[in-house]
């Protein structure tokens, strides 16, 4: 028998997991549509229309029913923590590739440039982490 919490809970978590089965089955049968030489630009669209459809669905089931909802998770602090990976990750490839342009092609405008917003970058880089 269900305990009155666990039966508020039942139907958001079979409306997640049927929106988790409709993403499969469509992600199933767009992966036969895969070959050797590549994917045309449309199937790379219906995988952003099904990740869309994913993304509003859980965050309507979430907004609908608090039982469910992100409050008080790690995923905020998650999605932070992402966030400078990224933004970390973007700042080591730029300057690989700034040291690569400089060393074969010397100091030219555009290095200069790229050098710039390097710099612009980490600075407001370092900015936004140490505001939070």
């Amino acid at each position: 028998m269900l305990k009155r919490r666990q039966r508020r809970l039942l139907l958001p978590l079979l409306l997640c997991c049927l929106t988790f089965l409709v993403s499969v089955i469509v992600y199933a049968s767009i992966w036969s549509t895969f070959s050797e030489e590549g994917a045309s630009r449309h199937l790379y669209r219906a995988w952003y229309v099904i990740l869309g459809f994913e993304v509003i669905s859980i965050l309507v089931i979430s907004s609908v029913w608090r039982a469910v909802s992100f409050k008080n998770t790690h995923v905020v602090k998650r999605m932070g923590l992402l966030t400078i990976i990224l933004l970390g990750e973007g700042v080591l490839n730029t300057a690989r590739e700034l040291s690569d342009t400089a060393l074969h092609a010397g100091w030219t405008a555009e290095a200069f440039g790229q050098a710039l917003v390097a710099v612009l970058v980490i600075v407001s880089f370092q900015h936004l982490t140490s505001q939070g």
